[in-house]
Formats: structure tokens, sequence, C-alpha cells
């Protein structure tokens, strides 16, 4: 069994994360700017606005925003243990099609001291031609299934550059 890391992302790209828990998100990635929304099963939408280029993180809650939390932000990569993938060690396993896209199969087993390799694990299955995440599936220390997470519409292009901005009217909060 080899060791494999996961392909690099697509740098600029749009989603929506649907996920087997009744939560859903959308993503929009355009290097290191990021928006994403999250939405729950009782419909109500928080935001989170990364942007490293301003030296902010603003994080709020629609419909009825009215101020938003700003954090100061680096202007540099999140990389390491922001990365959830790090605390997993790749094999890639074979080949899958996944919603008509032929996907590279990888398994993760923990890489953490408390959690034995073998007994909790995920699948992420990544899209050949495009290195996009089509699918991720979570399983628990009993190796039952517990989450899927797929990746659907996404979209392989520069993000309108409006969707990193906040909305009009707001009053911003410095934490």
């Amino acid at each position: 069994m080899t060791h494999a890391a996961l392909p690099k992302m697509p740098n600029q790209f749009s989603a929506e994360i649907i996920r087997s828990d009744g939560n859903y998100s959308k993503i929009w990635i355009d290097g290191f700017r990021r928006r994403v929304e999250f939405y729950n099963e009782n419909g109500i939408q928080s935001i989170v606005i990364s942007r490293p280029d301003k030296g902010v993180l603003w994080s709020f809650v629609l419909p009825d925003c009215k101020v938003v939390q700003e954090l100061p932000l680096k202007n540099e990569p999140i990389e390491g243990s922001f990365d959830p993938t790090t605390f997993l060690k790749w094999t890639q396993e074979g080949i899958d099609l996944i919603d008509g896209h032929e996907c590279l199969r990888f398994i993760g087993r923990y890489n953490i001291p408390d959690v034995p390799a073998e007994e909790a694990y995920e699948l992420a299955y990544i899209d050949l031609a495009t290195n996009m995440y089509r699918r991720v599936i979570t399983y628990n220390k009993l190796g039952r299934q517990s989450l899927i997470v797929d990746y659907r519409s996404v979209i392989l292009e520069p993000p309108d550059k409006l969707v990193f901005e906040l909305p009009e009217g707001v009053l911003v909060e410095e934490f």
C-alpha cells in the first residue's frame, strides 16, 4: 500500500455541497478569497467571506443581518491544521464513476494518535479530468457510514467578484 497525496483542487470554482445529514452549503473560491454559505435543515443561512487581500474575515447570518462580525486575517494561504485531509494518510484505491464523472478513489485512514487507523476512515472521489472533489464518505469507528458529502453544480471558472463583497447597508463590528 503506497501513500499518496490528494490532488490539489482547482484554484477557481464554485459548487453546491450537499450533505447526507440534511445540511448543505454553497462555496465560491478565487485563489485565497472564499465565500461559504451554510444552510441548515431549518433554512437558516450563515455566510463566511474570507478576504486575505483586505486582511479580514466577515461572518454574518441572513436574512435579517444588520451587523457583520469582522475578524483580522493574514494575506497568506490557510494550510496545515485548517485542512482536515492532513489528519489522514491517503492511498489511491482505484477508479469509480460518480454522477457521470470518472473519479480517482482515495481511502484516508486517520493519522491521529487517539484514533486507530483501521477503525475510522474516509473515501474521497476526485474527478480525473478536473481534480475537483465529487464525493467524500466518512465512516465511524465501527466501520459504519456516517456522512456523505457530494459536490454538485460545479463551475470551474472564476466566480463573480461581487460574491466576495458585503451586502449594502450592514454595520461592520470588529472583533
